[in-house]
């Protein structure tokens, strides 16, 4: 994925929990962030990121990851250090904690695909709307506030 913040830096999202930043030549640059207590079995692991429309000034990264201790699905806001290549790993804000029991199907790239086009939609506001289908006839919508607002 690329922040959008005119570096045309590559982000690589993997899956125990470590995001990568190469330059645009493929060239290895670091980590770019761990996160920490994110399951590492079955399709648990570090599901997704997205970087929030205004991250050049901003630095706003949202990941989206099951937890280790209990299998809940969550979303987390960072930011980015003074070092363009690296978040702050203490800057850590948890948006949003989805329990998900006994599930072994958490779809990674679905809801975190509808939770980028929420941000997109919603950059100048101070509220965004997080929508996450539990099942096919329900959907939850989570109101968050001031997670995007700069």
């Amino acid at each position: 994925m690329n922040a959008g913040d005119g570096s045309n830096r590559i982000f690589v999202v993997q899956k125990g929990g470590t995001i990568r930043v190469y330059n645009p030549a493929l060239g290895y640059i670091g980590e770019f962030l761990t996160v920490t207590g994110v399951a590492n079995t079955g399709e648990g692991g570090l599901l997704s990121a997205a970087f929030h429309p205004n991250y050049e000034t901003n630095g706003f990264l949202f990941v989206y990851y099951t937890r280790a201790d209990n299998n809940s699905l969550e979303i987390a806001r960072y930011s980015v250090s003074a070092n363009t290549n690296e978040a702050d790993a203490a800057s850590r804000q948890i948006v949003l904690n989805i329990p998900h029991p006994g599930q072994t199907n958490h779809n990674g790239e679905k809801y975190f695909s509808v939770l980028t086009v929420i941000f997109t939609w919603a950059q100048a506001m101070e509220e965004v709307v997080v929508t996450r289908s539990i099942t096919p006839k329900t959907v939850i919508v989570y109101w968050v506030k001031c997670f995007v607002s700069t």
